[in-house]
């Protein structure tokens, strides 16, 4: 898997090798398990920004608490099925993110909307340590800590 990561990375940066890249482009990980057969499908997908979720109802919350949620295990069930490769057939899966390579500087941006009800403004806070924010237990390969 390792392996493959690797080469996912360089085929990116055949179309998008640059400084820029060099400091804020990351890798991710998604997974889909089908929960009939357990077969599990990995993609790597280059990425600039995380774009990851408030906790619902609650009025406080941290940085790293919103990635943990961004990196949650998602049910896919009902119309967002996808076709396992394994059953031929559109079955419920779990969807799980991970930081394959995380990138120099890490850009977040928090979904501070919600669909739900009509559109409205999450006013949640979010504790972001200015320094030493710790990352290592939420990356598979490189060791992450931002000052």
């Amino acid at each position: 898997e390792t392996e493959r990561a690797r080469t996912s990375w360089e085929r990116c940066l055949l179309y998008d090798n640059s400084a820029i890249a060099d400091i804020f482009a990351g890798q991710l990980k998604s997974t889909l398990e089908c929960t009939h057969c357990q077969y599990q499908s990995t993609t790597f997908d280059m990425f600039w920004d995380l774009s990851i979720p408030l906790p619902r109802n609650k009025s406080s919350s941290s940085v790293q608490e919103c990635i943990q949620l961004f990196m949650s295990k998602e049910e896919l069930d009902g119309n967002e099925k996808p076709m396992c490769a394994k059953c031929k057939q559109k079955r419920r899966c779990t969807k799980k993110f991970s930081i394959q390579k995380c990138p120099d500087i890490l850009v977040l941006h928090l979904k501070r909307f919600s669909q739900a009800r009509g559109r409205t403004k999450l006013n949640t806070h979010v504790d972001f340590p200015i320094i030493n924010l710790k990352l290592d237990d939420l990356a598979d390969v490189m060791s992450t800590s931002y000052e």
